[in-house]
């Protein structure tokens, strides 16, 4: 789903009390009930005589379909392209993956790319009552509009954890229904939708290789604690849960090359606070063949990185 920020001009709206507040999102929220998720409310801001408010919608078409049926004017609506904040100038460099210097005397070559087209996402829920075990979905998911750059990650976490919440039959992309090697120059993206959990500040994640015990192949690791969901209980309050990404650049050893064809990297991922053991995935499970998810000291990559899809 596409973001965009909505220039709605209602006189005298910030006067509105806290009851007709409520009603107006009431009369805003059946109006998405009757677009069956193609369009989804973040949040609003109200002033004055505006309200500038931020949705996910399939297309401008469903945010203008939202204001006919909500009686609400869409008096200019603009997509979201790049999201910025103050972490975009100093980011939290929290994961202990790699050396940068590997693929930097490449960059620039021809044939050469930086920048993944697709991301490994896991998504970790709350364990149910009783128990100690989180329940992941993996979904892979693939840009056909170019590179995914840095600047869109928390964008796109946000997205795919939106996604990983809705109904299945309305998910896209879907949950993997077997473990699955990462095969492609990635992101790889691990949220967990606890607002009680969050990954400790200097040390989120550390990856090594299994045999030598050095890593190459994981880079530009960056952490977000504050991805803002919507509260399932219902409310205008957002909940704000972490997330950890970085890229799997694919490389072989310190001369930077790109795993060969068929050649395969197994690695040990080390997370703090420790989460192996917590959590299982829906599909498939522990028993299964192929690799197992990050928590089970049995990852794997499998060259060569494959283009853009």
């Amino acid at each position: 789903m596409k973001r965009y920020l909505i220039e709605r001009s209602i006189p005298g709206v910030g006067q509105l009390n806290g009851q007709q507040l409520k009603e107006a999102s009431a009369t805003s929220n059946a109006a998405l009930a009757k677009l069956s998720g193609k369009v989804q409310w973040v949040q609003s801001y109200v002033v004055d005589d505006k309200t500038f408010c931020e949705y996910l919608a399939d297309d401008e078409l469903s945010v203008q379909e939202h204001a006919r049926l909500s009686g609400f004017p869409a008096n200019k609506v603009s997509e979201v392209r790049k999201v910025i904040d103050p972490m975009t100038a100093a980011a939290r460099w929290r994961l202990a993956l790699g050396d940068q210097s590997v693929y930097r005397p490449r960059h620039g070559q021809a044939n050469f790319e930086k920048t993944p087209w697709c991301a490994y996402f896991y998504y970790v829920g709350k364990a149910p009552a009783g128990s100690t075990v989180r329940p992941v979905a993996a979904y892979q998911y693939a840009s056909h509009q170019g590179p995914i750059e840095r600047s869109e990650l928390r964008q796109l976490v946000t997205q795919l954890a939106l996604n990983a919440r809705a109904a299945p039959s309305s998910q896209n992309p879907k949950p993997s229904t077997a473990w699955f090697p990462w095969r492609r120059k990635s992101y790889i993206i691990l949220l967990v939708d606890d607002p009680s959990f969050s990954f400790d500040q200097d040390n989120a994640v550390a990856i090594t290789e299994r045999v030598s015990g050095e890593n190459y192949t994981f880079f530009d690791g960056v952490d977000f604690n504050d991805i803002a969901l919507p509260n399932p209980a219902g409310g205008p309050a957002m909940e704000y849960v972490t997330a950890v990404c970085f890229i799997n650049h694919m490389k072989r050893s310190a001369a930077g090359d790109d795993l060969g064809n068929g050649e395969e990297q197994r690695f040990t991922a080390t997370f703090s606070p420790p989460l192996p053991s917590l959590f299982v995935l829906d599909a498939g499970g522990p028993g299964a063949d192929g690799p197992k998810p990050l928590d089970e000291d049995h990852g794997t990559n499998m060259g060569p990185p494959i283009g853009p899809p």
